[in-house]
């Protein structure tokens, strides 16, 4: 007799794992991993059509197996009439495993202001629950105005300091300007202290993002905008502030550390990017176009103080001339050469063919490989494929995963999700790239968390209907993948088993668990063998486990692979197939 329990993550990848849009015509997300529990936490939207539409947002959690923990929807953070989708995620790193959550919610009203964006932030338990009311605390100001776009940061004393924008009262030729606002909350959701970021009459802030330091230190780094009202232009700069702990300011004014070109009629929509140097500084990426057709990407380095530590930002590659487009991208720090990885889509619309590429910047601000970059994806038509929603991951101290999507040109035109692990030579490490999805359709939105629990969950929603009768489907899916290129794996099976039995964490790096129904007063015996059935190694608990239904043994030194564990009780055995990652 032969018994399969299969998990929730497969290896088929035509098959991925349906998270929400089972029972909506709109779902979209956005996911977060946890180290302290080895679980991913999605935030999401959904909402239900026809007219009018409304929104309520739902968090559900995801085990290392894929599996749904909060039942089908999850948990209700917010219901309608009308949500937008959270724009910040964050998780609490300490045992308590809570995840904070912040979002932006369209509150409606009757009159000449038809409706206002107002930002809320809550506290969710690892059970589901909320700790800071039912729709959680009201962070922006309660004008007629609207606050929106906030992100959020973990502080070092475990609690949250968000960031978001506010508009403020002061009407201009452009209209109304924005402040920059920051705020922090205790964990037990008491206003700690708030800040807004300095500006004049001409000009407005936007586009923080927060990070962590040494001794709890907070950087903020944002967009700096002045505002030429005579000519319509706009002028833009990166803008950083340090605050301790109390939020007191350390720069007596805030730093322009890269400064962009002139812009005229509208405001740059520029990608800003930030990675850590890992010595208390950040590399800065940004993607602008220096009053050229050409779209550059720029990086420059700032230390702790917010000193620029290049004498000018450093080019990905050097200008060629033509109207290209290198506005998606994303970067990683290679902690053991204290080199930065660049990769980015460039788009040569002159050519109408786009490809991959990549640059590694020396610590002192030089292109390490060729001037032109090097290519990670070779070129291609842009009305025949296309790649689109890159995610550069970290793999141990100086590997990259690369997460990306390629449009296939069929009758469907349909969008596969794909993933390459490189080494610090920017060389695969895989045989080919992995199949992530090939689910047919119009997927979008590829993203994935950081590696926890020995593997990475990559995420995209699938546009199922694009009709006018439907108006729209969306359905949000994930998929899982370990270091060594594989996915799917989170099976347990029982072969000729006698006993119920559960083996945890399956996939395991260190310690793993092996947990019977009830107790036993004599003894145990676990024997690993290899998938031929070699064994390798033998436990032999025969003092019992008096009063405890669970043994625990390392796997620590036994290679990353597949293996066999036979389990011997006096009330029968089980065969459990593990997996060891390393």
């Amino acid at each position: 007799m032969v018994s399969t329990m299969n998990a929730q993550w497969g290896s088929d990848p035509s098959k991925n794992t349906l998270l929400a849009g089972v029972d909506t015509t709109y779902a979209y997300g956005e996911m977060a991993g946890n180290k302290n529990d080895s679980c991913s936490y999605l935030l999401y939207y959904k909402s239900y059509l026809p007219n009018p539409p409304y929104f309520h947002l739902y968090m559900q959690k995801i085990d290392l197996h894929g599996y749904k923990k909060w039942g089908n929807d999850g948990v209700l953070i917010s219901q309608g009439p009308n949500n937008k989708w959270i724009s910040g995620v964050a998780l609490v790193p300490n045992q308590d495993s809570c995840t904070f959550v912040a979002y932006s919610k369209i509150i409606f009203y009757p009159g000449p202001q038809d409706s206002v964006n107002k930002i809320f932030i809550n506290k969710v338990t690892k059970s589901g629950k909320k700790l800071w009311g039912e729709e959680g605390i009201q962070v922006g100001e309660t004008t007629e105005y609207s606050s929106y776009g906030p992100v959020l940061l973990c502080t070092a004393d475990n609690q949250v300091c968000i960031g978001y924008e506010d508009n403020d009262t002061e009407q201009t030729p452009i209209g109304l300007l924005s402040d920059l606002k920051l705020k922090k909350f205790s964990a037990s959701g008491a206003l700690v202290w708030q800040y807004t970021l300095p500006r004049d009459t001409a000009q407005f802030n936007a586009g923080i993002i927060l990070k962590l330091m040494q001794g709890g230190n907070i950087m903020a780094i944002y967009k700096h905008l002045r505002v030429g009202y005579s000519d319509t232009t706009f002028n833009q700069s990166i803008f950083v502030q340090k605050f301790d702990a109390a939020g007191t300011p350390l720069f007596p004014q805030p730093k322009d550390v890269l400064t962009y070109a002139k812009y005229k009629y509208d405001p740059p929509m520029t990608p800003v990017k930030v990675e850590s140097n890992m010595q208390d500084g950040f590399y800065i990426g940004v993607s602008f176009s220096p009053e050229t057709t050409e779209i550059q990407t720029f990086i420059q380095q700032i230390d702790a103080s917010a000193n620029t530590i290049f004498p000018q930002p450093v080019e990905v590659a050097t200008p060629s001339g033509e109207e290209i487009d290198r506005t998606d991208f994303d970067m990683r720090y290679l902690q053991d050469s204290h080199e930065l990885l660049v990769i980015w889509v460039e788009r040569n619309f002159s050519y109408h063919n786009e490809m991959i590429l990549g640059q590694k910047i020396s610590s002192s601000g030089q292109r390490v490989w060729a001037d032109t970059g090097k290519i990670f994806y070779p070129l291609t038509a842009m009305l025949d494929s296309a790649y689109a929603f890159i995610t550069l991951r970290k793999s141990g101290t100086n590997e990259s995963v690369l997460f990306y999507m390629k449009k296939i040109n069929n009758d469907n035109e349909d969008v596969f999700s794909l993933a390459n692990k490189y080494g610090p030579d920017g060389n695969t490490l895989w045989a080919k790239p992995v199949l992530l999805s090939n689910r047919q359709g119009n997927n979008k939105g590829l993203n994935s968390i950081e590696e926890i629990g020995g593997q990475w969950v990559a995420y995209y929603t699938d546009f199922m209907d694009s009709t006018y009768a439907v108006r729209a489907k969306f359905q949000f899916y994930a998929q899982n993948l370990y270091p060594d290129g594989r996915i799917g794996l989170g099976v347990t099976e029982y072969a000729n088993h006698t006993i119920p039995v559960k083996v945890y964490p399956n996939p395991s790096s260190d310690n793993l668990t092996i947990e019977f129904e009830k107790p036993f007063g004599t003894g145990v015996k676990l024997i690993l063998n290899t998938m031929q059935g070699q064994p390798l190694h033998c436990w032999d608990f025969t003092a019992g486990i008096s009063g405890s239904n669970a043994v625990t043994i390392s796997l620590n030194d036994f290679p990353a692979g597949l293996y066999l564990l036979n389990i011997q009780t006096p009330n029968g055995s089980a065969m459990v197939k593990v997996v060891t990652l390393q």
